[in-house]
């Protein structure tokens, strides 16, 4: 897998930790789906009337993240109208078009306003699964050697959050996604 944190054994992590209630796909190693419905980056919310027209495809609401890393500009480099940077995420695209289609009115369904989703894009894996509409970044030797060192740092942290939790598991503690502490930055 290109993408060591996307694994099932991280994914039931992350849903036990966050209490899911709502079903979660693993799209394999073959990322069919995705491909199917033509997802772009994520995240890339899609919404589906009755009879499985989408109706909504888009951001979950106007809230981006602040900029973390590397790359942080002092001044934003573009900027979009109606997007908040830095804002307590709100579902609020999302949400309005989840209430227009449960209004069964045909008329505020087909003028749900699309919103473009922002985010990274996806990995697809090289070879005959790579849709066409996409050019994988696996094709760029910098790319490659970006993520395979990801991979290295997350496999090194899985064994000691293992080893960690393992010894905790005899106090109660459960071990939580090991992803969601990269996304944090702190590992």
């Amino acid at each position: 897998s290109i993408a060591a944190m996307n694994n099932p054994s991280e994914m039931r992590a992350e849903i036990k930790h966050f209490k899911y209630t709502f079903p979660y796909c693993f799209d394999g190693d073959k990322q069919q789906v995705s491909r199917d419905i033509g997802v772009a980056v994520t995240p890339d919310f899609f919404v589906y009337d009755k009879e499985f027209k989408l109706v909504y495809r888009g951001a979950f609401d106007a809230s981006r993240p602040t900029p973390q890393g590397y790359f942080n500009p002092s001044e934003p480099l573009w900027t979009v109208e109606g997007i908040k940077v830095g804002a307590t995420p709100d579902g609020s695209y999302l949400r309005a078009a989840l209430d227009a289609l449960i209004s069964e009115n045909t008329s505020i369904i087909s003028s749900i306003p699309q919103h473009p989703s922002e985010g990274c894009s996806v990995k697809w894996i090289p070879g005959e699964n790579e849709p066409s509409w996409s050019v994988s970044e696996y094709q760029y030797p910098e790319a490659v050697s970006y993520h395979h060192a990801w991979n290295r740092k997350y496999y090194l942290w899985a064994i000691a959050y293992d080893a960690v939790y393992y010894v905790l598991s005899f106090f109660g503690y459960e071990r939580p996604p090991i992803g969601n502490e990269l996304r944090k930055g702190g590992i």
